[in-house]
């Protein structure tokens, strides 16, 4: 056991500050963004003020450090015209900002993120510069160990108990795991935590074996024990693989050598309980597991296409990438196979990530950084001799390095700074540059600026958040509250609020032009907002559709591209409806009906069957006529389509039209022929109609059975209605001799039957003629044709 007498005050405090504030940061992380963001901004700024960073491992970490950081401030400076990524000067215009020009669309968003990672940094340097030892090393994985444990039993029981974790509430980002007890929107990073927290718990299991202390292993295997339990209640597959694969990783190094293999059996038998035990636990996670080994599929499907997609918005911004914090308001450009009806806010991938905010430039630097923190573990993790808790580390941060390759770890800082203590309590007491006086005082001036935003989003969070963890929904509810009870006096404070918990987010921007359309009732004054909106989730058609409909009420010319933009938005199943809507509202509302339908036909001519059945009064009259005497419009028409416009005139009472195309028109197909009999039985000539239908449709195929006794047929059909076939035999005979009045009853029958075929129509409106029911007949023609197109159509 560890003798704590050999343990001094000043070089245990920083570490356990550390670990109780990157608990609270965990615990925060998950929902109070503006909480969790002035909680870390203050203590590290606070952390660089009181003992700044006074040594680095290398210059070469320094040099990596300092480049990245001035590449990220590139992104803030003016550029001209020329040099700009491809679509920025769009963005730039579409968000309204006053820093035109900049890689950065949003230099407010950039900012706030470009503090996070400078916090990032500043907590890698001061963990660095903390001194460490074997016996600070284990006490202090014992301490973290026992941390994740309890945060794993809080799982347990919210699992059991059917609760969420009542600070989660950022499900304005729809990434929120729902039903799970998760302290993180995203329940893989809940699992990281624990995985980590498991991999250490088995090494100082290994490590009591080795010192054949029972009451630690026993203690250890109870804390392994709570840690693979919490796994099996939290549905992510990623948090399992990395747990046994740390664990296993840590069995297998000890069995390669013969000094060590002993205790290493008793470890992998430990591992083979742990693995049954999860396996048979049936809970959501062993099961998504399952079929995981069983299909491999943790790289395909949804995930793949958002890493293509995403690849392909680094091909157009590879050398500058689009700004700190604007991925996701470009990324709704590139959604070609991860279209989905959410936002995506990131790239599942940090690396990703990084490199589409940064370009190629920054991925370089932060590659560096990266591969010169691993070198400075100095030591060979396979060999038997080294240390077994440096070995464990090690390996826990293996599981965070590959983590991070296909999900987004270091998004939350709760989730960032446990494996940075982490790696400062593995690497080995070194110093490779003490930084000069000058470079201590940056630190401390950093370390203020920390300090002064840490107290702004406190600040923001007490005025703006109520009872500590209000979220932008309610402030989004109440906007829209406000302008539904029309209380329009207290919407500008709503809207203020809802800028400052999350400005980007297109319901914010939405209800800001209202806003400022309400105040004052200038359209140019409210249209950035508009356009922003728009821009923040470019697959969200109802977003252009509401405004659209809100200022054709005021402006029909500049309420025009909206509704446009709606339509061009809409995927294909839903443009019809779309459209639909769009039509019904400017029906409804707009003073300027002739000017926008117009548009309409003019730039939708696909859909303009669509338009002329929606219109009324004169404009449909004008449509009508405007579509049959555009020979080459017309005859791009389907058959069936060019028989609804005609049907459209004659509801409509246009039927001059119909009069006017057939007299000038010697080819008509046979489709037309029935419009033109639906002509004429409009004017109440059924029987006409109904013989020139019967002139111009050909004769069906009927199915062909034996012939058999009528009498037989006849009494087959009374005893069972539903036999078909005879009915069919049947009805070929009455038609042969020119029964009608049979036929007429045979096809009554079959037609009580869902297996009628079609033809039996045919002949019941022949039937129906002939008996002297023309109207009748007539109404048989109209289903006949009806199932005709439907079958042509679908054949």
């Amino acid at each position: 056991m560890i003798n704590k007498s050999e343990l001094s005050i000043t070089e245990c405090l920083p570490w356990f500050i550390a670990l109780v504030f990157s608990t609270a940061v965990i615990l925060l992380a998950g929902g109070t963004t503006l909480w969790s963001h002035a909680l870390i901004l203050t203590f590290i700024g606070a952390f660089l003020v009181i003992s700044p960073p006074f040594v680095s491992i290398s210059r070469f970490l320094n040099f990596a450090f300092i480049g990245l950081t001035l590449w990220i401030a590139f992104s803030f400076i003016p550029l001209p015209k020329a040099l700009l990524p491809a679509r920025s000067d769009i963005a730039i215009n579409q968000f309204g900002f006053d820093i035109a020009h900049s890689i950065t669309a949003q230099p407010r968003l950039s900012w706030e993120n470009t503090l996070l990672y400078l916090a990032g940094v500043s907590w890698v340097f001061l963990v660095l510069s903390w001194q460490t030892g074997h016996r600070l090393r284990k006490l202090f994985f014992w301490g973290i160990t026992i941390v994740t444990a309890l945060l794993g039993i809080g799982i347990i029981y919210g699992q059991t108990k059917g609760i969420m974790y009542p600070l989660t509430h950022d499900s304005i980002l729809k990434i929120k795991s729902a039903y799970h007890f998760t302290y993180f929107p995203n329940r893989n990073q809940t699992a990281l935590i624990i995985a980590l927290g498991s991999i250490l718990a088995y090494g100082l299991f290994i490590e009591s074996l080795k010192r054949k202390q029972i009451i630690a292993i026993g203690l250890t295997l109870l804390l392994s024990a709570i840690h693979v339990a919490t796994l099996a209640f939290i549905a992510s597959r990623a948090g399992v693989i990395l747990c046994f694969l740390g664990i296993g990783l840590l069995s297998l190094r000890y069995l390669r050598a013969a000094q060590t293999r002993h205790y290493s059996f008793a470890a992998l038998t430990v591992l083979f309980i742990f693995a049954l035990a999860f396996i048979l636990s049936g809970t959501e996670s062993s099961q998504r597991v399952t079929d995981l080994m069983l299909n491999f599929d943790l790289f395909t499907g949804y995930r793949s296409y958002v890493y293509q997609d995403t690849a392909n918005m680094i091909a157009d911004y590879w050398i500058c990438g689009v700004g700190l914090g604007n991925f996701q308001y470009y990324f709704s450009e590139y959604m070609a196979l991860s279209a989905a009806d959410r936002t995506v806010i990131h790239p599942e991938s940090d690396w990703l990530w990084f490199t589409a905010e940064t370009g190629i430039l920054g991925l370089f630097f932060l590659l560096g950084l990266f591969f010169l923190l691993l070198k400075h573990l100095n030591f060979n993790l396979w060999s038997h001799r080294g240390e077994t808790l440096r070995v464990t580390g090690s390996i826990a941060l293996t599981a965070f390095a590959l983590h991070s390759m296909f999900d987004v770890p270091a998004h939350r800082f709760g989730s960032f700074a446990l494996p940075v203590i982490i790696y400062g309590l593995v690497r080995e007491k070194t110093v490779g540059f003490v930084f000069p006086l000058y470079a201590r005082w940056l630190w401390r001036a950093l370390g203020c600026v920390f300090i002064i935003n840490g107290y702004i989003w406190g600040m923001s969070a007490y005025k703006n958040t109520p009872n500590h963890h209000l979220n932008v929904e309610d402030q989004i509810e109440t906007c829209s509250e406000l302008i539904k009870n029309k209380q329009y006096s207290a919407l500008g404070n709503a809207v203020a609020n809802a800028n400052i918990y999350l400005p980007m987010y297109w319901k914010t921007q939405y209800f800001t032009g209202i806003h400022e359309l309400i105040n004052t009732k200038d359209i140019k004054l409210a249209e950035p907002s508009f356009r922003r909106a728009i821009f923040l989730d470019t697959n969200n058609e109802s977003i252009s559709l509401s405004i659209g409909n809100l200022l054709i009420r005021i402006d029909a010319q500049r309420a025009y591209p909206f509704l446009k933009s709606a339509i061009n938005q809409a995927p294909q199943a839903r443009k019809e409806q779309t459209l639909t809507e769009l039509i019904a509202n400017i029906n409804t509302y707009s003073n300027s009906t002739t000017f926008l339908l117009e548009h309409l036909w003019h730039d939708y001519p696909e859909h303009r069957l669509s338009i002329v059945q929606k219109v009324k009064g004169e404009l449909q009259r004008e449509f009508l006529q405007s579509s049959l005497s555009n020979k080459t419009y017309f005859d791009a028409l389907k058959t069936h389509e060019q028989e609804n416009l005609f049907a459209i005139m004659l509801a409509s009472g246009n039927s001059d039209f119909i009069t006017e195309y057939f007299a000038t028109n010697r080819n008509a197909t046979i489709s037309h022929w029935f419009t033109k009999a639906r002509l004429l039985a409009h004017g109440g000539a059924y029987a006409d109609a109904c013989s020139l239908v019967e002139k111009k449709m050909p004769i069906p195929k009927m199915s062909v059975f034996e012939k058999r006794d009528p009498d037989v047929l006849e009494a087959n059909i009374k005893q069972n209605p539903k036999d078909i076939v005879s009915a069919i035999i049947l009805l070929n005979y009455s038609i042969e001799n020119r029964n009608w009045s049979k036929v007429s009853d045979v096809c009554k029958r079959i037609i009580l039957d869902r297996s009628c075929p079609n033809y039996v129509y045919y002949w019941l409106a022949i039937a129906e003629k002939q008996n002297g029911r023309p109207k009748e007949a007539w109404d048989v023609w109209l289903q006949y044709h009806t199932l005709q197109s439907l079958f042509l159509t679908n054949h």
